[in-house]
């Protein structure tokens, strides 16, 4: 099982990152001022873990997400930064809007809300485990 990102899988970190690592211009869409909130997988996993162990007078909404929010500038910055890149960032005209197909798998962002709880936090020594945590 592949656990790494795929370099072509169109989501934006994987982007910037084969982008940077390629000397290419990492390309933002838009003003760059969208924001983003990233997570670890593992980070998520135990805290669906933790929610799971409760007793049942725990109830939601709970966030198991991180509530730093960043934007995607600063995750360009970040990357070239981290990956010793000489790539530019750039603007470019928005690509055509998601197949249908890609926006029934993906659900709109919400909005945290935490009740009780707190987003998990990363292991010491993340920069290796991924270039853009952010004590997720």
């Amino acid at each position: 099982m592949d656990r790494g990102l795929h370099p072509n899988d169109g989501r934006v970190v994987s982007n910037f990152i084969v982008q940077a690592l390629l000397g290419r211009d990492l390309v933002l869409y838009g003003d760059g001022a969208q924001t983003r909130s990233f997570c670890f997988v593992d980070d998520l996993i135990d805290g669906l873990v933790r929610l799971m162990r409760t007793d049942d007078t725990v109830t939601g909404p709970i966030n198991l997400g991180n509530p730093g929010e960043f934007t995607i500038r600063q995750l360009a910055e970040r990357v070239v930064a981290l990956t010793g890149s000489r790539s530019r960032i750039v603007h470019g005209e928005k690509p055509a809007r998601r197949s249908a197909a890609k926006a029934a798998r993906t659900s709109p962002r919400q909005k945290p809300y935490c009740r009780g709880s707190r987003a998990p936090t990363s292991k010491k020594g993340s920069k290796r485990r991924s270039l853009i945590s952010r004590n997720c």
